[in-house]
């Protein structure tokens, strides 16, 4: 069995917890067909989704090159300055991409303007991500003319990808 053979190994980034209750530290490699791949000191495996109850990334390891909910939420927010309908679409998940560029493109000019000028005046600030699997949630508040929201987004991992799911 898979989990007989993982590791715990203080040098990785991700901390896998099982369903369980068991950890290990790894390196996620890649997530495809509802299995991610884990680098670990003894090699590498692949562990179905349903196994995990939730991945812990090491926020003071250096996370560079690897995607996450933050930069995302940055795509997003770069695409929205930009009033780029089709990059906002591409930042949601698969299940509603197309609804939201239907929706996106139903916008008058005037709207996307300023939809670009309120995303360019706005303050995001970020929480660090809950992750669950292949699901991660991150508080993040709007500060838009000394005024505050506090919302919670949803992200899905899809293809390597973080995506928003809501």
């Amino acid at each position: 069995m898979v989990l007989l053979s993982l590791v715990y190994s203080p040098t990785f980034a991700e901390t896998i917890i099982f369903i369980g209750g068991r950890k290990i530290e790894g390196e996620i490699l890649s997530f495809q067909n509802g299995e991610f791949e884990i680098k670990t000191t003894r090699g590498n495996f692949k562990v179905h989704k349903a196994l995990i109850y939730s991945i812990v990334i090491n926020s003071s390891t250096d996370m560079a090159g690897l995607d996450s909910p933050k930069q995302s939420l940055n795509r997003w927010i770069d695409a929205a300055k930009a009033g780029d309908l089709e990059k906002l679409a591409a930042c949601y998940s698969e299940e509603l991409k197309q609804s939201k560029l239907k929706e996106l493109k139903s916008l008058d000019t005037a709207t996307v303007k300023r939809m670009a000028t309120s995303a360019t005046k706005t303050e995001f600030v970020m929480d660090d991500p809950i992750y669950f699997g292949d699901r991660a949630t991150m508080q993040v508040e709007r500060i838009l003319d000394k005024e505050s929201q506090i919302t919670f987004l949803e992200f899905v991992f899809e293809n390597g990808v973080w995506k928003l799911a809501q």
